[in-house]
């Protein structure tokens, strides 16, 4: 009985751990970055089949009277070989392609333009969906270097009440999408400089100043009722 204790007190402490399939030491290193995307496009799928296929599309309030007029104006604009400068259609008239809520000047919006609506859009809102979940896992395993906390980082980005209400505009998806990226490539640039300033200021291309501002314009304006919009 001695040497049975002995034996079995002298086994590595990681050898325990990796006989225990189910600890979170085994979670962690199985929850490689594919396998993540594997889960996100899983869970994306499962909620958005309907807008996926094409037999469903989203609707609600600015989606369907800012959001999809938006992404009609600019398709048939492109294929018209029109530069959408002013929408006549747009109440009294507006600025198209001075606005930044547009998405005009955004190359990944041409998908809206290359492939039907509105099915084309629901899958541009969904793709950036997913990027924004990828990106804020690599933000998050930048930060705490573990595999488990980047995972429930990015699920909790992806599907937190803020995001997927802001499905219905286009354009605060490009902004959720690119930043957690902005912020790894900016500080990437700040320590290392060289190579890492062009990526962060491609990263930075993606997600405009304008949006920025707007989207902490919206979060401000929530947290204080009485501010204006």
């Amino acid at each position: 009985c001695r040497n049975y204790r002995r034996r079995f007190l002298n086994v590595p402490v990681q050898n325990l751990l990796k006989s225990d399939k189910s600890h979170p030491a085994n979670l962690t290193a199985w929850l490689t970055a594919g396998r993540f995307a594997a889960i996100l496009a899983a869970l994306i799928t499962i909620q958005f089949w309907d807008v996926l296929l094409g037999s469903h599309a989203f609707f609600f309030r600015d989606y369907a009277f800012y959001s999809h007029p938006n992404a009609q104006f600019l398709s048939q604009s492109i294929w018209s070989g029109e530069i959408p400068l002013w929408n006549s259609l747009s109440h009294c008239g507006s600025p198209f392609l001075a606005q930044w809520s547009t998405l005009a000047c955004y190359p990944p919006s041409l998908i809206t333009c290359a492939l039907p609506l509105p099915w084309s859009l629901g899958y541009f809102c969904l793709i950036h969906l997913f990027i924004a979940g990828m990106s804020m896992r690599s933000l998050a395993l930048r930060w705490t270097g573990n595999e488990l906390a980047a995972a429930v980082a990015g699920l909790t980005y992806a599907f937190n009440g803020m995001t997927i209400n802001s499905l219905m505009w286009p354009h605060y998806m490009v902004v959720w999408a690119w930043a957690p990226l902005v912020l790894l490539t900016a500080r990437d640039a700040w320590n290392n400089g060289g190579r890492a300033i062009i990526w962060a200021s491609l990263k930075s291309s993606c997600s405009p100043g304008q949006l920025w501002r707007r989207c902490s314009q919206w979060i401000s304006s929530n947290r204080n009722p009485s501010a204006g919009s």
